[in-house]
Protein backbone atom coordinates (compact mmCIF):
# COMPACT_ATOMS: atom_id res chain seq x y z
CA UNK A 1 0.00 0.00 0.00
CA UNK A 2 2.64 2.25 0.85
CA UNK A 3 4.23 1.52 -2.37
CA UNK A 4 1.52 2.45 -4.39
CA UNK A 5 0.89 5.91 -2.99
CA UNK A 6 4.49 6.95 -3.49
CA UNK A 7 4.18 5.96 -7.42
CA UNK A 8 1.31 7.82 -7.16
CA UNK A 9 3.15 10.98 -5.92
CA UNK A 10 5.69 10.56 -8.39
CA UNK A 11 3.34 10.14 -11.09
CA UNK A 12 1.45 13.84 -10.15
CA UNK A 13 5.16 15.07 -9.59
CA UNK A 14 6.12 14.80 -13.18
CA UNK A 15 2.52 15.30 -14.77
CA UNK A 16 3.00 18.42 -12.99
CA UNK A 17 6.43 19.40 -14.31
CA UNK A 18 5.43 18.73 -17.85
CA UNK A 19 2.33 20.70 -17.71
CA UNK A 20 3.59 23.59 -15.30
CA UNK A 21 7.66 23.91 -15.34
CA UNK A 22 8.34 22.83 -19.28
CA UNK A 23 6.36 25.34 -21.08
CA UNK A 24 7.28 28.73 -18.31
CA UNK A 25 11.25 27.95 -18.06
CA UNK A 26 12.44 25.53 -20.93
CA UNK A 27 10.31 26.13 -23.94
CA UNK A 28 11.30 29.87 -23.93
CA UNK A 29 15.13 28.58 -23.45
CA UNK A 30 15.06 26.73 -26.51
CA UNK A 31 12.69 29.03 -28.66
CA UNK A 32 15.52 31.71 -27.74
CA UNK A 33 18.69 28.95 -28.82
CA UNK A 34 17.31 28.07 -31.93
CA UNK A 35 19.19 30.76 -34.03
CA UNK A 36 22.42 29.21 -31.89
CA UNK A 37 21.59 25.92 -32.44
CA UNK A 38 21.19 26.40 -36.18
CA UNK A 39 24.61 28.30 -36.56
CA UNK A 40 26.58 25.32 -34.27
CA UNK A 41 24.64 22.92 -36.72
CA UNK A 42 25.55 24.49 -39.87
CA UNK A 43 29.48 24.86 -38.37
CA UNK A 44 29.06 21.60 -37.66
CA UNK A 45 27.65 20.47 -41.38
CA UNK A 46 30.30 22.92 -43.23
CA UNK A 47 33.01 21.02 -40.22
CA UNK A 48 32.18 17.68 -41.11
CA UNK A 49 31.98 18.44 -45.24
CA UNK A 50 35.20 20.02 -45.32
CA UNK A 51 36.43 17.08 -43.72
CA UNK A 52 35.17 14.39 -46.14
CA UNK A 53 36.65 16.14 -48.62
CA UNK A 54 39.86 16.91 -47.15
CA UNK A 55 39.56 12.60 -46.46
CA UNK A 56 38.28 12.07 -49.73
CA UNK A 57 41.33 13.96 -51.48
CA UNK A 58 44.06 11.93 -49.17
CA UNK A 59 42.81 8.63 -50.21
CA UNK A 60 42.71 9.61 -53.77
CA UNK A 61 46.19 10.89 -53.62
CA UNK A 62 47.09 7.62 -51.44
CA UNK A 63 45.66 5.88 -54.34
CA UNK A 64 47.13 7.97 -57.02
CA UNK A 65 50.63 7.47 -55.04
CA UNK A 66 50.00 3.76 -55.10
CA UNK A 67 48.85 3.18 -58.70
CA UNK A 68 52.20 5.77 -59.84
CA UNK A 69 54.17 3.39 -57.46
CA UNK A 70 52.91 0.48 -59.11
CA UNK A 71 53.86 1.65 -62.42
CA UNK A 72 57.07 2.28 -61.32
CA UNK A 73 57.64 -0.93 -60.20
CA UNK A 74 56.28 -2.67 -63.61
CA UNK A 75 58.55 -0.47 -65.18
CA UNK A 76 61.51 -1.15 -63.12
CA UNK A 77 60.61 -5.12 -63.67
CA UNK A 78 60.00 -4.42 -67.53
CA UNK A 79 63.10 -2.70 -67.75
CA UNK A 80 65.39 -5.66 -65.41
CA UNK A 81 63.86 -8.00 -68.47
CA UNK A 82 64.79 -6.48 -71.04
CA UNK A 83 68.08 -5.59 -69.63
CA UNK A 84 68.01 -9.40 -69.08
CA UNK A 85 67.49 -10.45 -72.63
CA UNK A 86 69.96 -7.79 -74.09
CA UNK A 87 72.71 -9.61 -71.92
CA UNK A 88 71.37 -13.19 -72.82
CA UNK A 89 71.71 -11.95 -76.19
CA UNK A 90 74.79 -10.81 -76.35
CA UNK A 91 75.64 -14.02 -74.55
CA UNK A 92 74.40 -15.82 -77.31
CA UNK A 93 76.39 -14.17 -80.20
CA UNK A 94 79.51 -14.23 -78.05
CA UNK A 95 79.21 -17.43 -77.92
CA UNK A 96 78.28 -18.13 -82.17
CA UNK A 97 81.17 -15.93 -82.90
CA UNK A 98 83.62 -18.25 -80.47
CA UNK A 99 82.09 -21.14 -82.20
CA UNK A 100 82.85 -20.01 -85.27
CA UNK A 101 86.31 -19.37 -84.08
CA UNK A 102 86.82 -22.71 -82.79
CA UNK A 103 85.39 -24.55 -86.08
CA UNK A 104 87.90 -22.78 -88.40
CA UNK A 105 90.17 -24.02 -85.37
CA UNK A 106 89.46 -27.41 -85.85
CA UNK A 107 89.12 -27.39 -89.70
CA UNK A 108 93.34 -26.44 -89.41
CA UNK A 109 93.62 -29.15 -87.36
CA UNK A 110 91.91 -31.44 -89.09
CA UNK A 111 93.89 -30.76 -91.76
CA UNK A 112 97.34 -30.32 -90.31
CA UNK A 113 96.97 -33.69 -88.62
CA UNK A 114 95.51 -35.29 -91.60
CA UNK A 115 99.19 -34.12 -93.70
CA UNK A 116 101.04 -35.45 -90.84
CA UNK A 117 99.57 -39.01 -91.12
CA UNK A 118 100.62 -38.79 -94.92
CA UNK A 119 104.09 -38.34 -93.29
CA UNK A 120 104.29 -41.02 -90.63
CA UNK A 121 102.72 -43.21 -93.47
CA UNK A 122 105.28 -42.50 -95.58
CA UNK A 123 108.31 -42.70 -92.95
CA UNK A 124 106.30 -46.05 -91.79
CA UNK A 125 105.92 -44.35 -88.59
CA UNK A 126 102.86 -47.14 -87.73
CA UNK A 127 101.55 -45.74 -84.09
CA UNK A 128 102.11 -41.71 -84.50
CA UNK A 129 99.86 -42.54 -87.99
CA UNK A 130 96.65 -43.82 -86.34
CA UNK A 131 97.15 -41.42 -83.84
CA UNK A 132 97.52 -38.57 -85.97
CA UNK A 133 94.13 -40.94 -87.64
CA UNK A 134 91.99 -40.17 -84.71
CA UNK A 135 93.28 -36.41 -83.82
CA UNK A 136 91.95 -35.67 -87.20
CA UNK A 137 88.81 -37.77 -86.55
CA UNK A 138 88.46 -35.71 -83.31
CA UNK A 139 88.60 -32.34 -84.62
CA UNK A 140 85.94 -33.29 -87.73
CA UNK A 141 83.65 -34.33 -84.90
CA UNK A 142 85.14 -31.27 -82.85
CA UNK A 143 83.19 -29.19 -86.01
CA UNK A 144 80.17 -31.02 -85.58
CA UNK A 145 79.37 -30.52 -81.92
CA UNK A 146 80.11 -27.05 -82.54
CA UNK A 147 77.52 -26.17 -85.42
CA UNK A 148 74.83 -28.59 -82.66
CA UNK A 149 75.97 -25.86 -80.53
CA UNK A 150 75.28 -22.98 -82.84
CA UNK A 151 72.29 -24.19 -83.90
CA UNK A 152 71.13 -24.02 -80.35
CA UNK A 153 72.42 -20.44 -79.94
CA UNK A 154 70.31 -19.31 -83.03
CA UNK A 155 66.97 -21.01 -82.06
CA UNK A 156 68.00 -19.02 -78.20
CA UNK A 157 68.65 -16.03 -80.07
CA UNK A 158 65.59 -16.09 -82.09
CA UNK A 159 63.32 -16.81 -79.14
CA UNK A 160 64.92 -13.93 -77.14
CA UNK A 161 64.63 -11.68 -80.40
CA UNK A 162 60.72 -12.14 -80.41
CA UNK A 163 60.77 -10.98 -76.44
CA UNK A 164 62.80 -7.94 -77.11
CA UNK A 165 60.77 -4.89 -77.58
CA UNK A 166 63.98 -3.02 -79.06
CA UNK A 167 66.25 -3.49 -82.52
CA UNK A 168 68.29 -6.19 -81.83
CA UNK A 169 72.04 -6.80 -83.04
CA UNK A 170 71.80 -9.34 -86.12
CA UNK A 171 72.87 -13.09 -85.48
CA UNK A 172 76.80 -12.92 -86.48
CA UNK A 173 77.02 -16.55 -88.44
CA UNK A 174 75.99 -15.69 -91.81
CA UNK A 175 74.82 -18.80 -93.95
CA UNK A 176 78.11 -18.50 -96.12
CA UNK A 177 79.59 -19.53 -93.26
CA UNK A 178 77.97 -22.29 -92.17
CA UNK A 179 78.24 -23.44 -95.88
CA UNK A 180 81.87 -22.83 -95.48
CA UNK A 181 82.09 -24.86 -92.34
CA UNK A 182 80.23 -27.37 -94.34
CA UNK A 183 83.00 -27.94 -96.90
CA UNK A 184 85.72 -29.28 -93.96
CA UNK A 185 83.02 -32.27 -94.11
CA UNK A 186 85.32 -32.51 -97.80
CA UNK A 187 88.09 -33.76 -95.10
CA UNK A 188 86.46 -36.74 -94.31
CA UNK A 189 86.70 -38.53 -97.60
CA UNK A 190 90.63 -37.54 -97.56
CA UNK A 191 90.60 -39.12 -94.79
CA UNK A 192 88.85 -42.48 -95.52
CA UNK A 193 91.20 -42.61 -98.65
CA UNK A 194 94.17 -42.50 -96.48
CA UNK A 195 93.02 -44.81 -94.14
CA UNK A 196 91.66 -47.30 -96.67
CA UNK A 197 94.95 -47.09 -97.83
CA UNK A 198 96.22 -48.10 -94.23
CA UNK A 199 94.51 -51.19 -94.18
CA UNK A 200 95.65 -52.25 -97.36
CA UNK A 201 99.20 -52.16 -95.59
CA UNK A 202 99.26 -55.18 -93.53
CA UNK A 203 101.70 -53.57 -91.29
CA UNK A 204 99.14 -50.56 -90.59
CA UNK A 205 96.50 -52.81 -90.60
CA UNK A 206 97.92 -55.07 -87.70
CA UNK A 207 98.77 -52.05 -85.42
CA UNK A 208 95.24 -50.95 -85.97
CA UNK A 209 93.45 -53.58 -84.95
CA UNK A 210 95.43 -53.35 -81.66
CA UNK A 211 96.28 -49.61 -81.67
CA UNK A 212 91.91 -49.77 -81.29
CA UNK A 213 91.92 -46.08 -81.39
CA UNK A 214 90.79 -44.85 -78.25
CA UNK A 215 90.88 -42.00 -78.24
CA UNK A 216 87.91 -41.78 -80.89
CA UNK A 217 85.71 -42.20 -77.70
CA UNK A 218 86.09 -38.87 -76.71
CA UNK A 219 84.37 -37.69 -79.52
CA UNK A 220 81.87 -40.14 -79.01
CA UNK A 221 81.99 -42.92 -81.40
CA UNK A 222 82.38 -46.33 -81.03
CA UNK A 223 85.20 -46.41 -83.37
CA UNK A 224 86.82 -44.68 -86.26
CA UNK A 225 84.52 -46.23 -88.87
CA UNK A 226 81.64 -44.96 -87.30
CA UNK A 227 83.30 -41.80 -87.02
CA UNK A 228 84.00 -41.82 -90.83
CA UNK A 229 80.97 -43.23 -91.51
CA UNK A 230 79.05 -40.62 -89.92
CA UNK A 231 80.28 -37.68 -89.08
CA UNK A 232 80.05 -36.21 -92.76
CA UNK A 233 76.44 -37.11 -92.76
CA UNK A 234 76.10 -35.23 -89.06
CA UNK A 235 77.87 -32.50 -90.33
CA UNK A 236 75.64 -31.82 -93.62
CA UNK A 237 72.58 -32.38 -91.25
CA UNK A 238 73.60 -30.00 -89.05
CA UNK A 239 74.54 -27.29 -91.55
CA UNK A 240 70.66 -27.91 -93.93
CA UNK A 241 69.29 -27.57 -90.25
CA UNK A 242 71.23 -24.61 -89.24
CA UNK A 243 70.60 -22.29 -92.54
CA UNK A 244 66.62 -23.25 -92.09
CA UNK A 245 67.41 -21.60 -88.73
CA UNK A 246 69.05 -18.82 -90.26
CA UNK A 247 66.68 -18.30 -93.07
CA UNK A 248 63.57 -17.68 -90.36
CA UNK A 249 66.37 -15.10 -88.21
CA UNK A 250 66.36 -13.07 -91.75
CA UNK A 251 62.63 -13.33 -92.01
CA UNK A 252 61.91 -12.13 -88.47
CA UNK A 253 64.15 -9.35 -88.68
CA UNK A 254 62.75 -7.74 -92.14
CA UNK A 255 59.54 -8.62 -90.32
CA UNK A 256 60.92 -6.95 -86.56
CA UNK A 257 62.63 -3.69 -89.05
CA UNK A 258 58.61 -3.18 -90.29
CA UNK A 259 56.99 -3.29 -87.26
CA UNK A 260 59.89 -0.76 -85.38
CA UNK A 261 59.48 1.52 -87.66
CA UNK A 262 55.77 1.63 -87.75
CA UNK A 263 56.39 1.86 -84.10
CA UNK A 264 58.27 4.97 -84.19
CA UNK A 265 56.03 6.85 -86.65
CA UNK A 266 53.08 6.31 -83.78
CA UNK A 267 55.49 7.41 -81.10
CA UNK A 268 56.37 10.17 -83.38
CA UNK A 269 52.71 10.84 -83.60
CA UNK A 270 51.87 10.58 -80.02
CA UNK A 271 54.19 13.12 -79.00
CA UNK A 272 53.81 15.94 -81.30
CA UNK A 273 53.77 18.72 -79.59
CA UNK A 274 55.84 17.99 -76.90
CA UNK A 275 59.45 19.24 -78.24
CA UNK A 276 61.19 18.26 -75.43
CA UNK A 277 60.60 14.54 -74.93
CA UNK A 278 60.26 14.15 -78.45
CA UNK A 279 63.74 15.19 -78.98
CA UNK A 280 64.95 12.88 -75.93
CA UNK A 281 62.96 9.90 -78.23
CA UNK A 282 64.83 10.64 -81.12
CA UNK A 283 68.26 11.01 -79.82
CA UNK A 284 67.49 7.41 -77.87
CA UNK A 285 66.44 6.15 -81.30
CA UNK A 286 69.54 7.82 -82.62
CA UNK A 287 72.26 6.49 -80.31
CA UNK A 288 70.96 2.91 -80.30
CA UNK A 289 70.79 3.16 -84.18
CA UNK A 290 74.88 3.97 -84.23
CA UNK A 291 75.15 1.42 -81.75
CA UNK A 292 73.30 -1.57 -83.48
CA UNK A 293 75.32 -0.12 -86.33
CA UNK A 294 78.54 -0.62 -85.31
CA UNK A 295 77.60 -3.90 -83.76
CA UNK A 296 76.67 -5.16 -86.83
CA UNK A 297 79.52 -4.05 -88.73
CA UNK A 298 81.95 -5.67 -86.58
CA UNK A 299 80.04 -8.87 -86.52
CA UNK A 300 80.01 -8.60 -90.34
CA UNK A 301 83.77 -8.00 -90.43
CA UNK A 302 84.52 -11.16 -88.05
CA UNK A 303 82.30 -13.28 -90.23
CA UNK A 304 83.65 -12.57 -93.46
CA UNK A 305 87.26 -12.95 -91.54
CA UNK A 306 86.20 -16.45 -90.72
CA UNK A 307 84.51 -17.53 -93.98
CA UNK A 308 87.87 -15.76 -95.91
CA UNK A 309 90.17 -18.33 -92.94
CA UNK A 310 87.81 -21.60 -93.80
CA UNK A 311 88.29 -20.90 -97.67
CA UNK A 312 92.15 -20.49 -97.49
CA UNK A 313 91.88 -23.85 -95.13
CA UNK A 314 90.37 -25.31 -98.33
CA UNK A 315 92.62 -23.76 -100.77
CA UNK A 316 95.50 -25.07 -98.94
CA UNK A 317 94.90 -28.68 -98.90
CA UNK A 318 97.59 -30.67 -100.16
CA UNK A 319 96.67 -32.93 -102.40
CA UNK A 320 96.85 -36.80 -101.96
CA UNK A 321 99.44 -39.29 -103.45
CA UNK A 322 98.51 -40.74 -106.87
CA UNK A 323 98.90 -43.96 -105.00
CA UNK A 324 96.44 -43.02 -102.08
CA UNK A 325 94.33 -41.98 -104.67
CA UNK A 326 94.11 -44.94 -106.76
Amino acid sequence: MEGLVISLFVLFAALWFIFEFIPKYIFPLLVSAIPFILIFAAAAAIFFYFRNEAKKRDEAEQDRIRRVDAAALERKRKEDEQKRISQQIESRINSANELVRRCVEHARSAEDHLAQSLVDFEERALYPFWDQIAACANEIAGIKKCLDLIRTHSENYQELRLRFNQPAPNFPVSIETVRAICETAGTVTRLKSITRAAHKDKDFAGIFAVHKTNQILVAGFSSLASALDDVSSQIRNQTDCLVSSLDAIRSEVRDAGQLVASRIDGASAEVAGLWATSQNINKSIEANSEWLSVINSQNRLYDEQMVKMLDNIQRNKKPLPEWISN
